[in-house]
């Protein structure tokens, strides 16, 4: 007749077998380290009751085989951590990568679209020209804006603000610089100006 605390022990020994099989079963590949690891634990603890039963010899290894079976059982848990860490590492090695190729597709795609702006720019039979505070001087500008403000060259041209190339006062009497720095206020706000 068996004690309580054994039918306790041993109803819990089969519920954690039972537990793991069926995470064996879905393919948890922790779930076969556990499973091996818990076995040589209860395989260690069988003999050393069949040998306090006197059903098996008494010598050095069934003496200490609850001790070798628990052993085994950590260094089979041992391995299972570091599987499980060298697969999380092979996951993040994973996601890097992909990360990776995602960032330089994203990288192709807008220097390919910064091209296409800058030959939009350069081809442009409209004036364009791009300024740069806090000066206000240009930094670029298209043929159309080298043509109609009569620059020589491009390097000439971005020696200067909106203010150097226009006449001194508007039509309407107003200074040149107040309505160029008008115009650039406006710009900033909505994000261009055509004028």
């Amino acid at each position: 007749f068996l004690k309580p605390s054994a039918l306790l022990i041993l109803a819990t020994a089969l519920l954690i077998a039972v537990a793991a099989s069926l995470c064996v079963l879905k393919k948890q590949r922790s779930a076969y380290f556990f499973l091996l690891a818990f076995f040589m634990l209860v395989v260690g603890a069988i003999v050393t009751v069949m040998v306090n039963s006197g059903v098996l010899p008494s010598n050095t290894f069934t003496k200490n085989s609850l001790q070798i079976g628990s052993a085994f059982e950590m260094l089979l848990l041992a391995l299972a951590l570091a599987d499980r860490f060298n697969m999380l590492r092979r996951e993040k090695e994973s996601l890097q990568l992909a990360r990776t190729i995602e960032l330089e597709q994203l990288n192709q795609k807008l220097l390919e679209s910064e091209e296409m702006s800058r030959q939009l720019f350069e081809s442009s039979r409209d004036a364009l020209v791009i300024l740069m505070p806090p000066s206000w001087q240009f930094t670029r500008a298209n043929q159309a804006a080298l043509e109609l403000f009569g620059a020589a060259s491009a390097a000439e041209f971005i020696k200067c603000g909106p203010w150097d190339v226009s006449p001194k006062y508007q039509p309407d009497g107003r200074p040149s610089s107040e309505v160029a720095r008008e115009a650039i206020a406006k710009a900033m706000h909505e994000g261009s100006h055509f004028f």
